[in-house]
């Protein structure tokens, strides 16, 4: 994950998720230190936010597979002229390959999800969940 990226996540939750998951080493937090990383980060930043700039830099640079679930046209028209759609993953079809991969599987996702309904307590929790299912409607189609 990226600085930048890590840095705009304020949900208290998500951050102490992400935390753990820093401190067992699952993911790590990676910087743009190139040049060419930075003069493009630099470029994308003036219309995009710093982590979706960053994060575009980072693929284009590193000629790597970009996750992400972000839809606006800006961030869509700078993918396809960066580093191109088939270099954009989404959440569903990665699960779906976590799937496949025996990783975890798609009723212990479902378990989860409503571990998550049943803490729910706002409406950006219920908002969450409500998204998480839709996701989960996605992978199916995949598998």
């Amino acid at each position: 994950m990226l600085e930048e990226v890590y840095n705009e996540i304020i949900w208290s939750e998500q951050k102490k998720v992400l935390k753990e998951a820093i401190h067992t080493r699952l993911i790590s937090i990676e910087s743009l230190t190139e040049i060419e990383e930075l003069e493009l980060f630099s470029s994308l930043s003036r219309t995009l936010g710093f982590g979706e700039a960053a994060s575009i830099a980072y693929a284009h640079c590193h000629k790597c597979i970009l996750l992400s679930d972000e839809n606006n046209r800006a961030f869509m028209r700078e993918v396809e002229r960066t580093i191109t759609k088939k270099r954009l993953k989404r959440t569903p079809e990665l699960l779906a390959e976590i799937i496949r991969s025996k990783i975890i599987s798609l009723s212990e996702i479902n378990i989860r999800i409503e571990n998550l309904a049943n803490r729910a307590s706002t409406p950006r929790d219920l908002n969450d969940v409500e998204h998480l299912k839709h996701v989960l409607e996605l992978v199916r189609k995949l598998l």
